[in-house]
């Protein structure tokens, strides 16, 4: 499966290319195959460092190409020369690839467009029967193949709601946006950085090609297989708190999980939209999709324990309760009450 990604990545069409590969923490074989691929590459540059999480690989990798990595914590660099001075990055996971003429249609088309971001459809393959099911339906249903947008457009032709970004695309490595880093610790790590992206650029180009392949595993932690008999999920590390809180139930270790995400979420672009300055339009839009994931947010203070202690967060995020749910609302000014209504609720329900 790695070896198949890298194949993947070493044999693209366009060549003028930088491949930095990041190990987090891995007890499998795959620091020694991403060893062997350094060393007949010398195109690619290889970390190793402690199990920290996808964000936190993702940001290594960052502040290596931005050149501001700092060493220590376990942390080894192995490299045939200096990062390069990059224009353009694309992310891709370990378990997923690329058609072999991605990255030099992404190039293509930035240059063409002059667009800030390239933002690329992709085909979703099923581990669980071996097949690809097609590509994503649905995406691009609302905008035009091959043309550019504002982040206003893109943000209103979606909706208004939820929106996420990582892997789909490549997007310019320069000004405000080589800055940008994943939120740490939290689950749906794309959200946040795709609406921080998506808003620092000037436009977007739209390929609805299908460029990259989308693994989904039968055995994810999602909310079809939290609810299958004797499924017992594998936690990371960092949410062992939540794990020990909830009694390593998964249904409440995976909902707590998330609403707590949400909370970190919600703050991290509440700060950062209010940081920059940004058309009224656009801000007033970003403030909308705020308010859409503190309706999750809020609903963290409806679990029977708090480890996290999301209610505290909860206070810089008074401006968007009005998105929260009824229970939620409840629940933040009457916990007691609350607890009381969803005691007898559990009681007539048994």
């Amino acid at each position: 499966m790695f070896k198949e990604c890298l194949d993947f990545v070493i044999n693209q069409t366009y060549k003028n290319l930088q491949f930095v590969l990041v190990d987090d923490g891995s007890t499998d074989n795959s620091f020694a195959i991403a060893k062997e691929y350094f060393d007949k590459d010398k195109r690619i540059a290889l970390i190793k460092k402690e199990n920290k999480g996808l964000s936190h690989t993702r940001n290594v990798g960052l502040d290596y190409l931005a050149q501001s990595l700092v060493g220590g914590g376990g942390l080894e660099v192995f490299e045939h020369q200096s990062p390069l001075i990059v224009d353009y990055i694309h992310f891709l996971d370990s378990d997923d690839w690329l058609e072999l003429s991605c990255i030099e249609e992404c190039v293509n088309s930035a240059l063409a467009s002059q667009a800030d971001i390239i933002w690329h459809n992709f085909f979703i393959f099923s581990e669980e029967n071996g097949k690809i099911e097609g590509i994503c339906q649905g995406l691009f249903e609302n905008f035009c193949n091959e043309k550019s947008y504002t982040p206003l457009e893109v943000f209103s032709k979606l909706g208004g709601k939820s929106f996420s970004w990582a892997w789909c695309g490549m997007y310019r490595f320069y000004g405000s946006a080589k800055n940008l880093r994943f939120v740490e610790g939290v689950e749906s790590e794309d959200v946040p950085f795709g609406m921080m992206l998506f808003s620092l650029a000037r436009q977007v180009f739209i390929l609805d090609k299908g460029l990259a392949f989308y693994r989904i595993r039968p055995n994810s932690i999602s909310q079809h297989t939290l609810h299958q008999s004797g499924f017992v999920p594998k936690w990371p590390a960092h949410m062992t708190d939540i794990v020990k809180a909830f009694d390593c139930n998964p249904c409440d270790v995976r909902y707590y999980s998330f609403a707590y995400s949400a909370c970190v979420m919600c703050i991290e672009i509440d700060k950062f939209v209010k940081s920059i300055p940004l058309e009224l339009e656009l801000r007033n839009k970003l403030f909308e999709m705020i308010g859409h994931r503190a309706f999750f947010a809020f609903g963290s203070i409806t679990f029977a324990k708090d480890p996290r202690n999301c209610r505290k967060m909860l206070e810089a995020l008074q401006e968007y309760k009005k998105y929260a749910s009824f229970g939620s609302k409840v629940a933040y000014h009457f916990p007691r009450i609350y607890k009381i209504l969803k005691a007898i609720k559990n009681k007539f329900l048994r």
